[in-house]
């Protein structure tokens, strides 16, 4: 599981993310990352109100890796 997050995100406070965190911490196979710099959405290139392009990139690689760690070749 890998999860994505903005930290500026007005719909999950980042109080709500801790606990996240802290439920999957030493999980295998469990990532959450959190794009302080980002709000909601912000991977959605259709909506300009929300894409934030360098969060998302970082994001996308963040995802990419975990997919390449954890998918069977």
């Amino acid at each position: 599981m890998a999860v994505r997050l903005g930290g500026q995100d007005p719909f999950i406070p980042r109080s709500d993310v801790a606990v996240v965190e802290s439920a999957v911490a030493g999980h295998p196979g469990a990532e959450i990352h959190v794009q302080e710099d980002a709000g909601h959405a912000f991977h959605n290139r259709v909506a300009p109100m929300f894409y934030r392009p360098e969060a998302a990139a970082r994001a996308w690689e963040l995802t990419v890796e975990f997919l390449q760690r954890t998918l069977p070749a």
